[in-house]
């Protein structure tokens, strides 16, 4: 598992994991992302939610985000 550092709601660092992109990585905004290995670039917001729905950063949300995040659970 990979992770990377983000920020909690109130702003502290921590420690989140691939395998909770949803909630670890909407609090990454302005931090520097690292790329899912398989990935094109780092994961994207496409649309402005808070939810970085690109997993494989090439630059749209689509069935190869699905299959990427699938293969790095574990």
């Amino acid at each position: 598992m990979h992770s990377s550092l983000a920020l909690d709601p109130a702003g502290n660092p921590r420690i989140s994991y691939w395998a909770n992109t949803n909630t670890a990585l909407k609090y990454a905004r302005g931090m520097n992302l690292l790329a899912v290995p398989g990935g094109a670039g780092v994961p994207t917001d496409t649309d402005a939610d808070g939810r970085y729905d690109d997993v494989n950063g090439n630059g749209r949300a689509d069935f190869a985000d699905v299959v990427l995040y699938f293969n790095q659970m574990a």
